[in-house]
């Protein structure tokens, strides 16, 4: 045998070996398994709105852009989170959540606040694994919380580049929960809570939403 059939097989041993280390890596089997209705729950996915408020005030957040309905107080504000009241039984917030807030396995992934959105209102334990340890461990981490961030609650994704929205309607009192994220910021969720609006209102926020 030859020097260089001598390489090749060395090399062909090496890679064999990297690949079985990564596999064993990305074992995930020590993780307690989910068996909420929650973990297997997808967005449907729905046509971004187009019909817009023309009577609306102009809110930027976080390089977000709303538009909201005009006639507003302004109760609450500081440097991550801003509520609006329109009176006793109508109110519209909005909060962030940033790459730096979630938890350790997630931040020693590679994964954006845009993954993090699409892991936990489009993929389920049955989906690949990733290949690389820190980036399976963060993804079943995030899947693990589709308890809490999805829960029994009917889920609808809209897309319109660079905005995906997550629009989350509580299933007991009807009000609306919008995660909004954007390929331009890829740190950061905007949160927009919707309290006391109809369906008709909320997709007049979405349709005013840009980035």
């Amino acid at each position: 045998m030859n020097c260089r059939s001598q390489q090749k097989i060395i090399i062909l041993a090496i890679t064999l070996l990297v690949f079985s280390v990564s596999a064993l890596a990305a074992d995930i089997s020590d993780f307690p398994p989910c068996h909420s209705p929650a973990c297997k729950s997808i967005a449907e996915k729905k046509s971004w709105p187009t019909t817009q408020s023309k009577d609306v005030q102009k809110i930027e957040f976080y390089g977000f852009q709303l538009s909201i309905p005009k006639g507003s107080v302004e109760t609450r504000s500081n440097a991550r989170f801003r509520q609006f009241d329109f009176d006793n039984k109508r109110w519209i917030s909005v909060s962030v959540f940033e790459r730096s807030d979630t938890d350790e396995l997630f931040k020693a992934s590679k994964y954006t606040m845009v993954d993090w959105a699409d892991i936990v209102y489009t993929q389920t334990p049955a989906d690949k694994i990733p290949e690389t340890e820190a980036e399976a461990f963060a993804w079943y981490s995030v899947l693990m919380s589709k308890v809490v961030f999805v829960g029994q609650n009917h889920v609808v994704q809209y897309k319109n580049k660079p905005l995906v929205v997550y629009s989350i309607n509580d299933s007991l009192s009807g009000n609306k929960t919008l995660m909004i994220v954007s390929s331009k910021f890829p740190r950061i969720l905007v949160k927009m809570e919707v309290y006391g609006f109809n369906e008709a209102a909320e997709l007049k926020l979405i349709a005013g939403l840009s980035s």
